[in-house]
């Protein structure tokens, strides 16, 4: 299928991959330079820089390497790749770990916003309420001085910050990428002022270097600071998405390098100073440091709750369009299934991560797992697949020239 409309320019495209990769891992960032401190985050910035950029080009060539697309002229998504370059059970085990990555990505975003949600209720109303997985009506009006939810460590089924997300989200099934590009410059923007707000709110709470430690003994966050920074700088399960849309005198390498560099180096300030300048709770959740010592606290509460809709709520839809277009187009499930897959399953796992530390380590492993072998796995394969597919192309093309041209030259002895 013949892509009908590619009008992307340059910096929607930048403002579309830096949307994605800020998401929901910016809550979990000051928390890195923390524990395990701030050498052990900024090398491992530097390192999956270099790496996550790599990885993109790396599928930009196996996507160019498909003969009738060396300039992007079809629609070829991610799991055609791998459908492409390695067959039948490498697509089907490769579709899974794509729809567990991309939807990994949406469930926390959705109980992030839904966590926000709830805070500003209770700050706003007074309360926030839901239905525990024990069926009892429950209430709250004081923020959690230790977990990310005002429920602590109690088990939902839903709160209002749930329900109220679940109808948020769902306008945005109708989400359209091709057509989304002044919604995402307008995202980027916002998510620019957000993070200069947090970090005055930071100075002003007071900076202190004893809260960042230039390293720390090894231990268990040395693993998590790794999955938080595989997750902010993953961004290859939407390159294939985009390539199909962007304007074809866009340079991909150049909006790589530049959103993946101006990435890092928003998340390198934000971690750095609300680390100095907040005590965040077991939770590793910032967010809720800047609501309860932020300065000014109005506008703390007015940026954070902004958090949930400019930088959470518009990589959701992406995610569930590019899970779904790669299960259609594909023919894995039926046009339904693809959409129950994709728009719906998504909700009844949010359930158990609502409340308690669920969330971070949903986070950690799905970002140390799926997130990290479609990013930093299958990127390298598919590169290496592709040369040898495209050395093999050439040379059988290159032999059925010279057999096409030995059949000539005979028929003109003759």
């Amino acid at each position: 299928m013949l892509s009908k409309s590619k009008t992307v320019g340059y910096f929607a495209g930048f403002a579309l991959l830096f949307n994605q990769m800020t998401g929901p891992g910016v809550p979990f960032t000051a928390t890195n330079f923390q524990t395990p401190g701030l050498l052990m985050t900024l090398l491992s910035y530097v390192i999956f820089c270099m790496v996550s950029g790599f990885s993109m080009l790396f599928l930009i060539q196996a996507m160019q390497a498909i003969p009738g697309n060396s300039q992007f002229q079809g629609h070829v998504e991610y799991s055609t790749l791998l459908n492409f370059y390695f067959g039948h059970s490498m697509h089907i085990f490769g579709q899974l770990v794509l729809y567990c990555a991309l939807q990994s990505n949406a469930i926390q975003s959705l109980n992030l916003i839904a966590q926000s949600v709830d805070y500003l209720l209770v700050d706003s109303i007074g309360r926030s309420c839901g239905l525990t997985m024990g069926f009892k009506w429950m209430c709250v009006n004081v923020p959690s001085q230790e977990y990310a939810s005002p429920f602590g460590d109690v088990y939902m089924l839903f709160t209002y910050g749930f329900l109220i997300t679940l109808l948020i989200a769902i306008p945005f099934a109708f989400y359209d990428l091709d057509s989304s590009a002044t919604i995402t410059v307008i995202s980027f923007g916002l998510t620019v002022i957000m993070g200069l707000q947090w970090i005055s709110a930071a100075g002003l709470n007071g900076f202190e270097w004893d809260r960042v430690p230039v390293v720390q003994p090894v231990g268990p966050t040395y693993g998590q600071v790794m999955g938080t920074v595989m997750l902010n700088l993953a961004c290859c399960t939407v390159i294939p998405s985009w390539i199909n849309i962007k304007n074809k005198d866009v340079p991909a390498q150049d909006v790589i390098w530049t959103s993946i560099f101006m990435t890092s180096f928003y998340y390198i300030c934000i971690g750095f100073f609300l680390a100095m300048g907040f005590d965040i709770d077991a939770s590793g959740n910032v967010l809720n440091a800047i609501l309860t010592q932020g300065v000014p606290a109005l506008l703390c509460k007015i940026t954070v709750g902004m958090f949930s809709i400019v930088m959470l709520l518009p990589g959701i839809p992406i995610s569930f369009l590019v899970s779904r277009n790669n299960l259609v187009q594909n023919k894995i499930t039926s046009p339904l299934i693809a959409t129950l897959l994709a728009f719906v399953v998504p909700f009844f796992v949010c359930i158990p991560l609502q409340t308690g530390y669920n969330l971070i380590k949903f986070q950690t492993w799905t970002s140390l797992t799926v997130v990290s072998a479609c990013n930093f796995v299958f990127p390298f394969l598919l590169y290496f697949k592709c040369r040898s597919f495209r050395k093999a192309f050439n040379r059988d093309r290159s032999n059925c020239t010279d057999s096409s041209v030995d059949k000539a030259s005979a028929g003109s002895a003759v």
